[in-house]
């Protein structure tokens, strides 16, 4: 399996030598604007660990799904109850599933009341969208759940006209259909999007439906000043067979989930040295369960929380070196679950401060207040810096900063299954990064080492108590995750690659034995490796993802027991063929070797599976 993993690396690899042997001048790198590090800096001296996906990218690598896209990148374990519709978590840098934010055209989807794994699950990008994720505490920028990082989803209008049709069915009944549409003509542009997609999976009782809408509109008033909005649905159905080793008869589940959200923006450029974005937002997130065990009557859940955002940032510059970046971020949230409506308010300010000394350098230190009006205010704080080595063209940078992320309002409050634990104190962290980017031809290729260290405490678990007394969420656990990050990505002709690949140590020093110790779904190794070739009609790709040395827990005895879930390996192939003009067939085979792996202990993702496509974008 190791042999196997180390040939596949490296054979993917072999560009990122070919691009170093062609080019030694690394000086004239390209720019990055990384909108989940709320402040664009060139990445020749960005102290960030960022990556950035463009819809290019995601066309050419036929990836549409959000979590399809993150196997990609460094830091990232992804785990999923079995096919496509399943909840799906993810780990960053090993936090939590639930302490990294997920911001989509700006604002918040995520916190501990509405968790993000049921819409990772799923979530189809547009193909208006592009990618963005910075790694590490990201708190200082954006408040609770940006412990791991931050993921970002949106984009913007292309120029001129653009029309298209994208049509795919394959194995297990899968099908996606997808039109979308854009113009921009003098100061207007109005781009939107549809999809719709299903599956009935491998295993009975395993459908999955799902349709998603998103419109942008932008308005450029004048040079200096630009307004817009943006509108966004998804309504998602999943049928779970549930855990194969399961005891209950009837372990058939429903989820049913329905999120809406709308933004208003205005960009601003009153004078030039001051810049400003207004965004206000609104989220509406519900989400629906059923289920029965061994033919009892059926139990339904709900959640609904509803979310109002307001954030004002500026970027003045107060010199040709010296930048401030600073606003205040307003949200507005409402819990509505089986135990009734629940209120929650942030007002929160933060201020960066961004040194330029010279070309090659780049410093920043920042604070940021955030007061919760069910608890604490809490203060979190980041420096970091970068220093770009011209005769190596190579970057060093890194970066220290704290984080945390506030408990839900069942927990403090109690609901229909835990007592209230008023005095509940947010989870808490303290992190950091040190790593060298090595630039190639002219910036077209960079490969990446990055050492990583988080300390965690407060950590909420839950206290049990005698039947038919309920237990309460408690704070008393705390961990560290630490770990080393290799990533290499590049462009040259019709080439291009990404390699990513992490090594995870988990410590939860309350463990006792070796298993006890190490935090669950974390996997020592992960490796994420994909190379394309694009030629004047063909596209032809490849890929692998991979998880080894995991540990998991079977729930299905008592006290449960610690497993060993097995090694992921899941290999790619992909190929396109340009009929003619704006017409072109595709295909895509995933897990190619039929390898019969469990993500999630009792939960057996999809076999082998091939999609047929055929798009049509004739308007370009």
């Amino acid at each position: 399996m190791l042999r196997s993993l180390f040939t596949a690396i490296v054979v993917t690899s072999l560009p990122f030598t070919l691009i170093a042997q062609q080019s030694r001048d690394s000086v004239r790198l390209r720019e990055v604007v990384v909108t989940a590090a709320r402040v664009s800096v060139p990445s020749r001296i960005r102290a960030v660990a960022a990556d950035q996906i463009n819809q290019e990218e995601l066309s050419r690598r036929q990836v549409t799904r959000l979590a399809d896209a993150l196997r990609l990148l460094p830091g990232a374990a992804l785990v999923s109850t079995g096919a496509p519709g399943g909840t799906t978590s993810t780990f960053f840098r090993g936090v939590n599933s639930n302490q990294t934010l997920l911001l989509i055209d700006g604002i918040r989807v995520n916190d501990a009341n509405a968790n993000p794994g049921v819409l990772l699950g799923g979530f189809e990008l547009s193909p208006l969208d592009r990618l963005e994720i910075a790694r590490g505490p990201q708190s200082t920028s954006f408040g609770g759940a940006a412990i791991g990082g931050v993921i970002a989803v949106g984009g913007g209008i292309e120029p001129g006209p653009r029309a298209g049709l994208t049509t795919e069915g394959g194995t297990f009944a899968t099908y996606r259909g997808r039109a979308f549409g854009s113009t921009h003509r003098g100061r207007f542009g109005i781009a939107g999007a549809t999809t719709v997609t299903g599956s009935d999976n491998e295993r009975p009782d395993n459908g999955y439906q799902q349709r998603t809408q998103h419109v942008r509109i932008e308005f450029e008033a004048s040079g200096r000043l630009t307004v817009g909005a943006t509108v966004r649905g998804l309504q998602q159905s999943y049928t779970s067979p549930g855990d194969i080793r399961t005891d209950n008869t009837t372990p058939v589940g429903t989820t049913v989930f329905d999120q809406t959200m709308g933004t208003v923006f205005v960009d601003a450029r009153p004078t030039g040295r001051w810049a400003t974005r207004f965004i206000a937002g609104a989220q509406d997130y519900f989400l629906k369960g059923g289920s029965r065990y061994n033919g009892g009557a059926e139990y339904v859940s709900v959640l609904g929380v509803t979310r109002q955002v307001v954030d004002w940032q500026h970027r003045v510059s107060v010199s040709s070196a010296v930048s401030i970046v600073a606003g205040v971020n307003a949200e507005w949230s409402r819990v509505r679950d089986n135990d009734g409506p629940k209120e929650e308010r942030l007002g929160a300010g933060y201020v960066d401060l961004l040194a330029t000394p010279g070309r090659d350098w780049a410093l920043s230190a920042g604070i940021r207040r955030d007061d919760y009006s069910t608890f604490t205010a809490r203060t979190t704080g980041r420096v970091a810096a970068a220093y770009f080595v011209s005769g190596l063209g190579a970057k060093l940078r890194a970066t220290l900063g704290t984080g945390f992320m506030p408990p839900s309002l069942a927990s403090r409050y109690g609901s229909a299954f835990q007592k209230a634990n008023p005095d509940l104190r947010p989870e808490r962290s303290r992190g950091g990064d040190i790593g060298i980017d090595k630039f190639f031809a002219r910036g077209r290729a960079v490969a990446s080492i990055t050492a990583f260290h988080n300390r965690l405490s407060d950590l909420i678990g839950f206290e049990s108590a005698a039947y038919p007394e309920l237990g309460r969420a408690v704070n008393i656990d705390r961990a560290t995750t630490k770990g080393i990050e290799l990533a290499g990505r590049g462009e040259f002709g019709s080439l291009d690659a990404r390699i990513a690949y992490t090594w995870l140590a988990t410590n939860n020093p309350a463990g006792t034995t070796p298993d006890e110790r190490r935090l669950l779904r974390r996997p020592k190794h992960t490796a994420g490796a994909d190379v394309s070739w694009q030629g004047r009609r063909a596209t032809l790709g490849a890929g692998l993802t991979a998880a080894l040395g995991r540990i998991d827990a079977d729930f299905n005895v008592f006290p449960f027991r610690f497993v060993d879930p097995g090694n992921v390996v899941d290999a790619r192939l992909l190929a396109s063929w340009r009929l003619a003009r704006g017409i072109a067939v595709r295909a895509r085979a995933d897990n190619l070797f039929g390898r019969r792996y469990e993500e999630a202990y009792g939960f057996p993702a999809l076999g082998r599976r091939v999609q047929l496509g055929l798009s049509f974008d004739p308007i370009r």
